[in-house]
């Protein structure tokens, strides 16, 4: 085993995963393996890690619950992070939720709908997580997850954590800021409104069933495109 394979084994409270086939760990059900996949238990193992990869030289390649990602057979070389037990937090505060990264969007959407919270109901039936939905900027039916984010917790790969609230980040058409910045998105802050929560888990039904009836039922990574200007 590698001086830095060690090394992690030190560092992590779980295990790391060796040659772990990636596709038990993405929505489309397909992928090679991670040389290693490691599962984080809280925010110093992450910046153990990322401090670790950076001085071995060693890729790192972050991933929440594994949808919008289309690994390749030949697998990924160094790290691959799963935020999927470090960043699956719900914390809620009157009409605002504190979430993980890695929780997942239809999670947030059936947790705020039993509340009597309403904005979400867009996302319903979307296979991925808060992280990668504020990375993109995911929406649907007019709505988009950028119109509910307050602040938003960070890393970089130096091991550094930043609070970022709303003047330091930007959303537009299936765009965020985020995407020219080398940042990991560990928490979100959203605020949405009160409703009446037999009215809000009506809409949610509703969307479901229409995306039921438009889309196949096979393992799937959701939307990969994007509308033409003027067409969203």
């Amino acid at each position: 085993m590698s001086k830095w394979k060690r090394e992690l084994h030190n560092i992590l409270t779980a295990p790391p995963l060796n040659e772990e086939p990636m596709s038990q760990h993405t929505t489309l059900r397909v992928g090679g393996k991670a040389e290693v996949l490691a599962f984080p238990q809280n925010y110093n193992e992450l910046a153990d890690l990322i401090s670790l990869a950076k001085r071995e030289n060693v890729p790192v390649v972050i991933v929440g619950q594994g949808s919008n990602l289309l690994v390749k057979d030949g697998g990924i070389e160094g790290i691959v992070v799963s935020l999927s037990h470090l960043c699956s937090h719900i914390e809620f505060l009157n009409t605002r939720i504190k979430a993980g990264s890695a929780v997942l969007l239809n999670t947030l959407v059936w947790e705020s709908a039993n509340r009597g919270l309403k904005g979400l109901e867009f996302a319903a039936g979307i296979p991925g997580s808060l992280g990668g939905a504020i990375y993109m900027n995911a929406g649907a039916y007019g709505s988009s997850i950028g119109d509910f984010v307050r602040e938003v917790y960070v890393a970089d790969y130096r091991g550094n954590f930043y609070s970022l609230t709303a003047s330091d980040f930007m959303f537009s058409y299936r765009w965020s800021s985020f995407q020219r910045e080398e940042y990991i998105i560990l928490e979100a802050l959203l605020e949405l409104y009160e409703g009446d929560s037999r009215e809000i888990v009506h809409k949610v039904e509703n969307i479901l069933a229409e995306r039921r009836n438009k889309h196949p039922r096979f393992p799937s990574a959701g939307s990969i495109f994007r509308n033409p200007p003027g067409k969203w």
